[in-house]
């Protein structure tokens, strides 16, 4: 690798980059996986079984019925624990993947 690094700088500088950074969105992926097998029912023991949606409009579609929301989940859909656990993990996530990109896979 360094004899093609040698002859191709910038090439060698994308796949370093671009192999750190799968590499990181992975594990980060990973982990935030891990932390919504988890944080639904932690959060269920708070919050109970409290739907939470906006604007929460009921429709029926092809004999199914389900709330359409921009935001929040109908309890049907795991409700108040799973909307902060979706929350939850995708702050903590960010707050994890965007340090290791900027400070190791581009460096500025």
């Amino acid at each position: 690798m360094s004899s093609f690094a040698e002859k191709h700088p910038k090439a060698a500088q994308w796949i370093r980059e671009g192999g750190l950074f799968l590499i990181f969105s992975y594990v980060v992926t990973f982990f935030k996986w891990g932390l919504l097998t988890f944080l639904p029912g932690f959060f269920h023991g708070i919050t109970g079984d409290i739907g939470w949606s906006w604007p929460g409009i009921n429709v029926e579609m092809f004999g199914v019925p389900l709330t359409l929301s921009v935001i929040g989940n109908s309890l049907a859909d795991g409700g108040l624990s799973f909307t902060l656990a979706n929350f939850t993990s995708i702050i903590i996530g960010e707050c994890i993947n965007f340090p290791l990109q900027r400070n190791v896979t581009f460096r500025s």
